[in-house]
């Protein structure tokens, strides 16, 4: 299994055309651009990418 790599207080992993995010508590706008553009680097590379989120107490930002 690959390491996991930390962006603020979340964390991702790639392994091939998988792309695994685990995000807990309060996630920053910046937190989910930066793993959002991670998950875009698959998308040069593969025709698909499996996305799997685990998500636990999250509070994510507001549209505003």
């Amino acid at each position: 299994m690959p390491a996991w790599q930390q962006v603020g207080a979340q964390r991702y992993f790639i392994d091939g055309d998988l792309f695994v995010m685990e995000l807990q508590g309060a996630v920053s706008l910046d937190e989910l651009t930066e793993l959002m553009a991670q998950q875009e680097t698959l998308f040069a590379l593969y025709d698909r990418v499996l996305t799997l989120s685990i998500a636990r107490n999250v509070e994510l930002p507001s549209a505003d």
